[in-house]
């Protein structure tokens, strides 16, 4: 070796000496982190769903997944368990996330189809006509003005209430009616008060159960009746709105949620066959009681909200009194997507009403909050000893049909609660999008024939006792009317 090449080594011997102890430490880390990946057993967390590792001549590797759109999911790390996971439990949760991921490739097949028609024939496309920014509030003008006038004119023999109302940071006020777009205010009260664990990007990443059961921090519900004058008096001059239904299609949707499903079995469902003559004698005496009330008939159901005061079955003007609230806005599930422009612009969310396919994305939200709700609690039913696994699909597609969801000849299957509410959604999101159907005529049509069952005292008493929901709000007293308007 040179003179100068050897002062050059003695110069820089450190340094190569450090390079080659780093990397000999490397090769050992990775060689040890492979053998314990190998004998503690490993799983890959993506976007919070858990993928079994699978080893390849001691090489951990990872199955290619993809998201719905096609694309690679992100967001991926390696989480040590405790020991390896079983054939069963790997293949339970790839279940699940090929169902999830099916039923999102259906939703976005069928909304890519309503947006193609749509462009092909925008005069039967699913948008319905937008009256532009000043027909907007003419049409809210002319609904205070009816308020203002049957207020005056006609007061209620039952005074009117204000039960709950919550605060924006935009400075609107929600007057909370139970039942009538409930799940949808919730989301968006939530989001535009960050009141939420995860971090949405629109108000439908909110889940429903979070939006319903998690406690208010931010988006606080106030208690009218515990509030001061003070307090209220700024609650008046804001923004107020509040959300409507025609009383008679709110009992026919309310009846499918809370009875046909088994959301008040246990209670109003078991008070309701309580009353009926039963054939069992210790039912009778009272030795035994029911597993749950899944047999509640229409008639039986309107009888009972006619009878008894539960906030998703009370008068509007029970609950938001109009009269004492003088709303700003009032949206009406009829012309909602025309009523939401202006209340969600107000709170700069009116780009998510915004698309062509609004309507049918509403749908599959539906849908996927139905099945999500519903399904834990036939499991429930199911444990109680209340329902069979062929109960489980009469019920659920029972109220598919009425809700004019799937076809009404469909034939329910056998549904054990042991499926994945990922699988069950993925039927039923198959069976709406395959049958094509008009969901509001034969949602008429089934509304109608329960309606017939009802007594003409029946009739009369909801027309009694939904008497200012009618005129304050503009509905007809006459039921057959507004099932021709559907």
């Amino acid at each position: 070796m040179s003179v100068p090449g050897l002062r050059i080594l003695t110069k820089y011997w450190k340094r190569y000496a450090l390079v080659v102890l780093v990397g000999s430490c490397f090769i050992v880390t990775v060689k040890v982190g492979q053998q314990w990946m190998e004998d503690a057993g490993t799983e890959l967390i993506i976007e919070g769903r858990a993928l079994p590792v699978v080893h390849s001549n001691g090489v951990p590797t990872t199955p290619l997944v993809a998201d719905a759109k096609g694309g690679p999911l992100v967001n991926s790390r390696v989480v040590k368990k405790s020991g390896s996971l079983s054939m069963t439990e790997m293949e339970l949760r790839n279940a699940k996330l090929e169902a999830e991921l099916k039923y999102e490739k259906l939703k976005a097949e069928m909304l890519n189809r309503d947006l193609m028609n749509a462009k092909k024939n925008p005069s039967d496309g699913d948008v319905e006509e937008r009256e532009d920014d000043g027909d907007n509030l003419r049409l809210q003008e002319r609904r205070r003005e009816t308020i203002r006038r049957i207020c005056r004119e006609n007061p209620p023999q039952v005074p009117g209430l204000v039960r709950t109302v919550m605060k924006t940071r935009q400075g609107l006020t929600y007057c909370h009616i139970p039942g009538v777009m409930e799940t949808f205010w919730l989301r968006v009260l939530r989001f535009v008060n960050r009141d939420y664990v995860t971090d949405p990007v629109s108000p439908f990443d909110i889940t429903m159960k979070d939006a319903h059961e998690r406690p208010f921090i931010r988006a606080k519900q106030l208690r009218w009746s515990r509030l001061s004058e003070a307090e209220k008096t700024p609650i008046l001059k804001s923004k107020i709105f509040l959300a409507v239904q025609n009383p008679y299609m709110r009992l026919w949707e309310q009846y499918i949620h809370t009875m046909v499903l088994p959301v008040l079995w246990s209670t109003v469902g078991i008070q309701i066959e309580k009353k009926r003559k039963s054939n069992d004698l210790l039912i009778q005496q009272g030795l035994k009681r029911k597993a749950c009330g899944k047999d509640v008939t229409f008639d039986e159901f309107v009888i009972y909200t006619l009878e008894n005061s539960m906030p998703p079955f009370e008068s509007y003007h029970r609950l938001c009194d109009p009269c004492q609230l003088n709303p700003t806005y009032v949206v009406k599930t009829e012309t909602a997507q025309t009523d939401l422009n202006k209340v969600l612009h107000d709170l700069n969310l009116d780009y998510i009403v915004k698309t062509p396919n609004y309507s049918n994305s509403t749908i599959m939200r539906y849908l996927k909050d139905m099945v999500t709700d519903v399904w834990p609690r036939f499991a429930r039913a199911k444990s109680e000893h209340c329902v069979t696994p062929g109960d489980i699909g009469k019920s659920l597609w029972k109220a598919l049909r009425m809700e004019g969801l799937i076809h009404e000849a469909a034939s329910p299957p056998l549904l054990d609660t042991t499926k994945t509410t990922e699988s069950v959604l993925e039927m039923v999101a198959g069976l709406y999008i395959g049958s094509n159907l008009n969901v509001e005529t034969q949602k008429a049509r089934m509304m109608m024939s329960a309606y017939k069952t009802l007594s003409v005292k029946t009739k009369e008493a909801i027309k009694t006792k939904y008497k200012m929901d009618f005129q304050l709000f503009e509905y007809s007293e006459n039921v057959d009317d507004v099932i021709k308007g559907l």
